[in-house]
């Protein structure tokens, strides 16, 4: 039942906030399935939504803001995998993957993610150009200039939350023997970079149009 805002950069058409859902749709491959708030167990499907109390940098977010920063999905529940195909997903998935995304979009690749890097003149200028007008510790704002709108809705480990304000991370639907690879914003620099993360570690989802 949720909504959000779209925008076109190029020839792509991305969601305009973090993605929210906490259910698989119907078409989706664990299509009904409900994820679990638990991250007791490494690698298997689970969010978090409790960044709404006071962190490191929250202070500066609006009410707003804070509505739009979305859940944190593991990388498990962002592919819509369970525990043993997270596990055993060491390459870059090969196809446009739904997990968690509504229907009729799907969890970016890093090519589709590069495209848009690309498009948005390249890695180092691209990250202004992607971050919201406000919001952003230190005056680290960007000029999103194309209606992206990214929020820095932090990260997490376990249940501990950290960096909102200063930093937010994307889930591609790459990965490697021991993790995977997501793109980043963040409060100091106008980078949009590749990291690398566990894939137990909670990050924000932005869902592309197929």
């Amino acid at each position: 039942d949720n909504t959000y805002s779209v925008t076109k950069i190029g020839n792509q058409y991305w969601m305009a906030e973090n993605l929210q859902c906490t259910k698989y749709d119907t078409q989706s491959e664990r299509a009904g399935a409900v994820l679990s708030t638990s991250s007791k167990q490494t690698d298997a499907p689970y969010y978090l939504a409790a960044r709404y109390a006071n962190t490191e940098y929250s202070a500066n977010l609006t009410d707003e803001q804070r509505k739009r920063l979305g859940v944190l999905y593991n990388w498990a529940a962002a592919m819509g995998y369970s525990k043993s195909q997270a596990v055993s997903q060491t390459s870059d998935y090969n196809g446009k993957r739904q997990g968690i995304c509504p229907n009729g979009w799907h969890l970016p690749s890093r090519t589709e993610w590069n495209t848009l890097e690309k498009y948005c003149g390249g890695k180092v200028e691209a990250g202004t150009k992607l971050k919201s007008r406000r919001g952003w510790y230190e005056s680290g704002n960007g000029t999103d200039d194309y209606g992206f709108c990214g929020l820095p809705a932090g990260n997490a480990y376990g249940n501990t939350v950290s960096s909102v304000g200063s930093w937010v991370d994307f889930w591609t639907s790459g990965a490697g023997s021991d993790g995977a690879y997501s793109r980043e914003l963040g409060c100091y620099e106008s980078y949009f970079g590749e990291r690398y993360y566990g894939k137990d570690t909670a990050l924000s989802v932005r869902c592309i149009k197929d």
